[in-house]
């Protein structure tokens, strides 16, 4: 574009987001799991996320995962469902499908268990979309195993706590 033969446009400049690593979250199992995401939801809004977002595999968890946050957290937490015509709380949870176009300050990613994410194309590109939706921080949670979409990424990418 810029050397277009016109000559007036304008060149864009790239908007660069000061992110930090990923964070990748062991629990021991599922109880611990719930627990951890709450503590990493409070962190994001300790940290200035004005959006966050937790995204779920399948429409259920996001409902069963939105239920426990809501009776854990003060905040403003909103189910966001296929007949939802807008979001406006603080915290949304979602299931992944509905994430794609949007953007979140933080996103936490409330289970990416082998059992959950499997190493399938789908569930590749619904990784995918969660992932990208984070415009400063991300957090990936799992319990026990992390799916096999993980296992690959290098260790010095992200860091790994353990609840």
């Amino acid at each position: 574009i810029a050397a277009s033969p016109q000559g007036h446009f304008v060149p864009a400049e790239p908007v660069l987001r000061s992110t930090a690593k990923p964070l990748v979250v062991e629990s021991p199992n599922q109880q611990e799991l719930l627990k951890g995401l709450t503590k990493m939801v409070r962190q994001l809004r300790k940290e200035g996320c004005k959006t966050v977002a937790v995204l779920t595999r399948t429409a259920a968890a996001a409902a069963l995962t939105h239920a426990e946050l809501a009776k854990a957290l003060s905040a403003s937490v909103q189910l966001i469902t296929d007949l939802a015509e807008d979001y406006a709380a603080d915290i949304s949870v979602m299931p992944v499908h509905l994430a794609k176009g949007l953007e979140f300050d933080g996103v936490v990613i409330a289970d990416c268990s082998a059992d959950v994410y499997q190493l399938t194309e789908a569930d590749i590109k619904l990784l995918y979309v969660a992932c990208t939706r984070a415009m400063h921080r991300l957090i990936v949670l799992y319990s026990e195993t992390p799916s096999p979409i993980l296992q690959n990424i290098k260790p010095d990418t992200y860091e790994l706590i353990k609840l």
